[in-house]
């Protein structure tokens, strides 16, 4: 019984002895903090505030995309007139028709804020896994739809769909896809090809 006395009584006081000199070395070795709290300018703390703000008011949504007068055609500013340089070599070479032969007369007009922006550069982004680029690809990046979404996430505006009408009881919502949209291929796109994804989407579901 004593030896399980001494025992235990040894394993105390080494961790007392292991606490203090923990402590005291903490002690001696912490860094000097300030005593007195960190006090903000109100003109910082006002523009810091005024960066946080992401409020939007339905008189003031942003939105990147533009409605523009269709029937002005090629002659509208808003018509696409140069391209990528990577795609102007393959026009060059025969390679890709004409960029006025692949965009059709209702094509989406988008400009950012910062109005046209240049071709190339590096796109930088941070992850935390292979994952998570993967999944930026998939989901982000690959194919379109026929809404989406505006900076803000409101409103909603159309796509591939030109514009959309719903039903007073919201059971029928009709689609009108833009005039000329194609496929990478060069084959159009139209309804039949949303109806065959639905009815293949049934039949895998059954």
């Amino acid at each position: 019984m004593s030896k399980i006395f001494k025992y235990s009584g040894f394993l105390v006081l080494t961790g007392c002895c292991i606490f203090f000199i923990t402590y005291f070395w903490g002690a001696v070795m912490k860094p000097e903090l300030e005593r007195e709290p960190i006090v903000y300018s109100p003109k910082l703390i006002e523009e810091t505030e005024e960066l946080r703000d992401i409020s939007f008011s339905e008189e003031d949504l942003y939105q990147v995309q533009h409605d523009v007068d269709y029937s002005e055609g090629e002659s509208g500013q808003w018509y696409p007139k140069g391209e990528s340089p990577i795609l102007s070599e393959l026009v060059e070479e025969g390679k890709l028709p004409p960029v006025n032969e692949r965009v059709g007369p209702e094509p989406v007009v988008i400009m950012g804020s910062d109005g046209l922006g240049n071709y190339g550069g590096t796109w930088h982004l941070v992850t935390n896994s292979p994952q998570s680029v993967l999944d930026i690809q998939g989901w982000w990046m690959s194919g379109t739809t026929l809404v989406r979404w505006s900076p803000m996430g409101n409103p909603i505006v159309p796509h591939i769909a030109k514009c959309w009408e719903i039903s007073a009881d919201k059971k029928e919502w009709t689609f009108v896809l833009r005039k000329g949209m194609k496929w990478s291929d060069g084959h159009p796109f139209t309804a039949d090809d949303l109806l065959y994804w639905w009815e293949k989407r049934s039949e895998t579901r059954i």
